[in-house]
């Protein structure tokens, strides 16, 4: 009786090991397939997710360096200067401003690559203690051949000079599609003759907002080849500092929403 029993539990240790043995088994030869199959969701989890991510948020970047005039380089200065951070001269932010006094001056940015078929927003703060002109300049995104591809001609309303500057700034905003393909530079082109006027200009972005537009789903938009009136309202948005749609100075890069465009277009 005893032999019977042993052998009963040795014959369910060696039925366990086997139906062990037999699952080790089965779980080592499926674990590539396992595996395998994770790694395909997995992928496809994570190709939605940033999928969803590039449709919603676009990174902005600002073609402009020293955009702020915060360092005493790479603009190239003719009779104009830096503003001089030990003195009350007005500035937008930081320590400097850039400075053009009632003479002619020509200032240029870095050069950078510019595209055919692509939209550029182009804005920037100006400030002056009286009008400096009409049609007597002009400022903005230029091409290499000195042609202007979003700006305008250089005609200010007067604004009352007051003992605190930074009350008087305002910010002037242009977007245009370019046709130029090629280097490209902000730049100011400015004249003034009238004595005890100057001009200070600061925070200047120069942005691709090609993807943005492209992302909107307006009319158009998938061809870039939105009607004017669409194009004025981008403008609104991006310029208008109460929306939540504006682009923000900023140095380097940003992030943009594309729910703040949605929210904020009608």
């Amino acid at each position: 009786m005893k032999n019977n029993k042993g052998f009963i539990a040795t014959t369910l240790i060696y039925s366990f090991l086997l139906l062990f043995a037999t699952l080790v088994t089965v779980i080592i030869s499926n674990y590539n397939y396992y595996r395998n199959t994770l790694n395909k969701y997995n992928k496809s989890i994570n190709t939605a997710l940033n999928t969803r991510i590039n449709d919603k948020y676009i990174t902005l970047y600002n073609e402009i360096g020293n955009s702020d005039f915060e360092k005493n380089n790479s603009w190239n200065l003719s009779n104009a200067y830096y503003s001089n951070p030990d003195n009350k001269e007005t500035k937008k932010g930081g320590l400097r401003s850039l400075k053009f006094p009632n003479s002619t001056a020509t200032v240029t940015s870095n050069k950078f690559n510019c595209y055919a078929n692509r939209y550029y927003y182009v804005s920037y703060y100006v400030f002056t203690n009286g009008n400096v002109g009409n049609g007597t300049g002009n400022i903005g995104l230029f091409s290499e051949n000195n042609s202007l591809i979003a700006g305008e001609s250089i005609n200010f309303v007067v604004v009352n000079y007051d003992n605190d500057y930074n009350l008087n700034w305002k910010k002037k905003g242009y977007l245009e599609k370019s046709d130029y393909n090629g280097q490209c530079q902000f730049r100011v082109n400015y004249s003034n003759n009238i004595s005890n006027t100057i001009m200070h200009i600061d925070n200047v972005l120069v942005v691709d907002v090609t993807d943005i537009i492209k992302k909107s789903g307006v009319n158009g938009s998938d061809t870039l080849n939105i009607s004017t009136s669409d194009q004025d309202k981008f403008l609104k948005n991006f310029s208008n500092d109460t929306k939540a749609s504006k682009i923000n100075y900023f140095s380097d890069y940003s992030v943009y929403s594309m729910d703040n465009l949605f929210i904020n277009w009608n």
